[in-house]
């Protein structure tokens, strides 16, 4: 009895470990492909606040910031958005209040831009802790 319990409880680490990996890679390959859609164009920084979300990535270690943005395109007139973004010590300097910077504007949200700049990337895990709840 035992080893039924036993293999019946490796057969369901097993199962979810496989179903996390596969959610996992299908979760990054929506995120690449939204990316691959995005349009090029400049945003100038206004203003930016920490919120709080720190973490480690390839680079090294990250804080996440709201970033309030004047985007623009070629095919958008300006506009100003808010979007979190997770900045290595490296980026810092290029992300300043006046700084203009290089990003990608979701195709389906153009609230949502992505930085196109070393060492600051968009906080994936932060826009969704952030996102406003919709009451139900």
């Amino acid at each position: 009895m035992e080893f039924v319990i036993l293999a019946v409880v490796v057969v369901g680490v097993v199962g979810i470990f496989i179903w996390l990996t596969k959610s996992g890679g299908k979760l990054i390959n929506e995120r690449n492909q939204k990316l691959k859609k995005a349009e090029a164009g400049k945003a100038k920084v206004l203003a930016f606040k920490s919120v709080g979300f720190r973490g480690s990535g390839a680079q090294g270690e990250f804080q996440a910031y709201t970033f309030t943005l004047e985007v623009s395109s070629a095919y958008k007139a300006a506009y100003n958005t808010d979007t979190v973004w997770n900045v290595y010590q490296m980026g810092a300097p290029k992300v300043q209040v006046g700084s203009e910077v290089n990003v990608k504007i979701d195709a389906d949200d153009p609230a949502i831009v992505y930085p196109d700049v070393e060492d600051v990337e968009y906080s994936w895990s932060a826009a969704i802790m952030l996102r406003p709840r919709r009451s139900m």
